[in-house]
């Protein structure tokens, strides 16, 4: 195969890498801010798993995730990892954290809030307390009556994972398919973005090469 036509092939292959990733990464940007503005209340939306900032479970195993970019609380089942539900608590944008009080109602702490908002397990507003309650960090581990624990084993890798275990035995992992990772912000979404211009400049390298 002649040399120029080669280069040719290699040129639009590029052209398709870069359009795709960087349409990608844009939506997987676009996603936050749409999310953002979201309507309250529990939705069957399923958003990537990424940056957890805390992870919570209640006795009857429901794994509550605290999806910073998002501004998300995201639950799971905690006997097979498969996605419930998820809902957008009041924090004002910035990181936020999430715990259960001895009603198993979920509080919510936000960086830019004065309050703390008590959701039942199923996002529904149900009080509000007048509080700085807010501390920066995250809670990897959460355990439960019933002898159940979860931790974020993987929080800011490409690859996010929550593992939770009874005892020592590994009861479920709630994880997420290649779809949802592809559209997580801001990673990998960044990577989509910066690899597109990386191989834009590269082409036209190529393509001035051969001129």
């Amino acid at each position: 195969m002649p040399l120029r036509s080669l280069g040719a092939i290699c040129l639009a292959a590029c052209r398709i890498v870069v359009y795709g990733a960087g349409a990608v990464g844009l939506l997987g940007f676009l996603t936050m801010g749409v999310v953002h503005a979201a309507a309250p209340g529990a939705s069957r939306l399923e958003l990537p798993l990424n940056s957890v900032g805390d992870v919570v479970i209640s006795s009857d195993a429901v794994v509550f995730c605290a999806l910073v970019p998002y501004g998300r609380v995201q639950a799971y089942d905690g006997n097979t990892g498969a996605f419930l539900y998820g809902w957008q608590p009041r924090v004002n944008g910035g990181s936020f954290r999430i715990s259960l009080d001895d009603a198993e109602q979920i509080r919510v702490a936000g960086a830019r809030s004065h309050d703390v908002e008590i959701y039942s397990q199923r996002g529904e507003l149900v009080g509000s307390e007048s509080s700085d309650a807010f501390e920066p960090g995250s809670s990897r581990c959460s355990s439960e009556s019933n002898g159940r624990t979860a931790c974020i084993e993987r929080r800011l890798s490409l690859f996010p994972q929550v593992v939770v275990r009874r005892g020592a035995e590994v009861a479920a992992k709630v994880e997420q398919g290649l779809g949802l990772w592809c559209l997580g912000a801001p990673f990998p979404a960044f990577l989509f973005v910066a690899g597109a211009l990386v191989l834009r400049f590269a082409g036209g390298w190529l393509r001035r090469s051969q001129g």
